[in-house]
């Protein structure tokens, strides 16, 4: 079971975020001149390019400059960034005047990084990565949530009213190609995580699992059974799930022609230690809707303390996409040359394979030609002495590895 950015290892306390995966210790605070925090005190290796606009509920949008609130987007670990939405003083709960506010979230990633899932504590309405990986447009709703101890039984410590925290995901120079960018989990819970099994995509490499069993993704999601009763008496505590998956990842783990198909086979299931399993009813417990690039699945009510849903069609036969299988490129040096291989599946046909040498700062084009399916072979003059040259190999804008000839 993976563990999500601000998910297993992580609890809220008031306006901190205590983590020790997450590795995130207190929330940046504004000067009182900046609305919008791009330096992000405390965070070493913030992004500084990070835009927030809030859309008012009565539907006009302003820049976030000024208006109260902050954005910090910073390092996590290996491969990962946390984000975190909060007021001008750096407290985490935005309060229930801005629970209904929408919050549109931009910020590029460096050079060599590209973004695969997000995982979030947000209701998420659209998670966008330009084509070539680095600009990431959030747009997300706050959720309410009560935070508690790390166990399997929770105990409340403290209600929030709203908040949007949570992170993404990304591949660095040189990894394959992903099969789950752009799949993004929003939830209402003190912490959760998610597996992928049977023949999904591997949730970390992004490449097929090698399974032909039926696959399923699970969320696990923990919090109190009540609200703590800092703000009000305390209430059952519900929160929520909605789950994005990529059109490619949906037909590896589900199977089906189309969308269509998997939406009219999928079914939800909840299973809690002290209920056993049970399967949630279709547009009442759950929705599942079929949208251009991929399958939206929305729990709108999920309760306490310790449930998996459980999310797969048994009744279809899953396939593996040809663009979520591993592409690969390999380089062998003769002499003054060398021979680049590159794996290419048959759905990148007709795409843009570019061959590169670095040189330092430098870099010069050597091949530049539409792919094959197949392996393609080139045969190219490198310019650096063998063992000190470098050869990138990108197929459709986006890099297949870096390799030393």
């Amino acid at each position: 079971m993976t563990n999500l950015l601000l998910s297993k290892n992580c609890r809220r306390l008031g306006s901190l975020l205590v983590a020790t995966f997450c590795s995130l210790i207190t929330v940046a605070t504004a000067t009182s001149a900046a609305a919008v925090s791009t330096a992000c005190t405390h965070q070493a290796g913030a992004l500084s390019a990070v835009t927030l606009t809030v859309d008012n509920q009565d539907g006009s949008t302003n820049s976030a400059d000024g208006s109260g609130f902050m954005a910090c987007v910073f390092p996590n670990g290996s491969e990962a960034y946390s984000i975190v939405i909060a007021k001008d003083d750096g407290t985490e709960d935005l309060g229930a005047d801005n629970l209904g506010r929408t919050f549109r979230l931009g910020f590029t990633l460096p050079a060599g990084q590209s973004a695969t899932s997000a995982e979030l504590y947000a209701d998420v309405q659209s998670y966008t990565i330009a084509d070539h990986g680095r600009d990431i447009a959030l747009v997300m709703k706050p959720v309410s949530v009560t935070s508690a101890t790390d166990t399997d039984s929770p105990q409340p410590l403290q209600d929030s009213l709203a908040s949007v925290v949570g992170g993404i995901r990304f591949n660095s120079t040189g990894s394959p190609p992903h099969g789950v960018i752009g799949m993004w989990i929003g939830a209402s819970a003190n912490r959760y995580s998610v597996s992928l099994s049977g023949s999904c995509p591997n949730f970390q490499s992004g490449g097929p699992s090698g399974s032909t069993a039926a696959g399923a993704i699970s969320v696990r999601l923990w919090a109190p059974h009540m609200t703590a009763g800092t703000l009000t008496a305390p209430v059952l505590n519900t929160g929520s799930l909605k789950a994005f998956i990529p059109t490619e990842a949906a037909s590896a783990c589900f199977g089906g022609a189309t969308l269509d198909a998997i939406v009219a086979a999928l079914e939800v299931a909840r299973s809690a230690a002290a209920e056993g399993e049970t399967a949630l009813t279709p547009g009442s417990q759950f929705t599942a809707t079929a949208l251009s690039d991929g399958l939206l699945i929305d729990v709108p009510t999920v309760t306490f303390s310790s449930p998996t849903y459980i999310i797969s069609a048994p009744k279809l036969v899953p396939r593996i996409p040809d663009s979520i299988k591993k592409v690969s490129a390999t380089a062998r040096r003769e002499g003054s040359k060398a021979i680049v291989k590159v794996n290419v599946p048959a759905a990148y046909k007709g795409k843009r394979i570019v061959v590169t040498e670095i040189i330092g700062k430098r870099s010069r084009t050597l091949v530049a030609t539409k792919a094959k399916a197949g392996v393609n072979i080139f045969t190219v003059k490198v310019s650096a002495k063998k063992g000190k040259a470098f050869l990138k190999v990108t197929l459709n804008a986006k890099i297949v590895a870096t390799l030393k000839v």
